[in-house]
């Protein structure tokens, strides 16, 4: 089995307690991780596989770290926002050209919902395929690369299923 290389700067968008960590840190030759609550951020402090830690709001650019990244990881974190645009589009600005962004987001099915995504009791929203597609390419990225749906985690029992997404920025563009 060949070696994993540590070779990519890596953003944890969302990183909350940590949970995506050390599934990252064999790929990360620096793993910075982001949230907005203090609270998840000092836990994640707490186990230690970080480099780096920010409070972050995914929807305001200014408050990222700097530079460039060539992986962004954003799991379970969109389904706290309705529309995702600018989150997209700062995830989009702040990737290297070939980079990738690996997110999940609940999966709406419901053919009623006409904007693309919807707040459930849970205080998530669950977004549609459809949705997602269109507001990746306003953002500047290509079709994905992988789009499944799978089941995400289990809630009070019962199993919540989403749309993993993994998306290349393209390295070239042509004019």
């Amino acid at each position: 089995m060949q070696a994993k290389k540590r070779t990519r700067r890596i953003l944890d968008a969302g990183c909350g307690t940590g949970l995506c960590a050390g599934f990252l840190r064999p790929y990360a030759k620096e793993l910075i991780g982001v949230d907005v609550s203090v609270k998840m951020l000092e836990i994640s402090k707490k186990k230690g596989g970080h480099d780096y830690l920010a409070r972050t709001d995914l929807s305001e650019i200014v408050t990222y770290p700097e530079g460039k990244f060539d992986m962004i990881i954003c799991a379970d974190v969109l389904v706290y926002f309705g529309a995702v645009n600018t989150v997209l589009r700062n995830f989009a600005s702040i990737l290297n050209p070939g980079g990738w962004l690996l997110l999940t987001v609940e999966f709406e099915n419901d053919p009623a919902v006409t904007s693309g995504f919807k707040l459930y009791p849970s205080g998530r929203h669950k977004h549609t395929d459809d949705y997602m597609l269109k507001t990746l390419a306003k953002a500047g990225f290509p079709k994905p690369k992988m789009l499944k749906h799978a089941r995400l985690r289990n809630e009070l029992g019962a199993p919540i299923f989403g749309t993993l997404i993994a998306v290349q920025k393209p390295a070239l563009v042509f004019g």
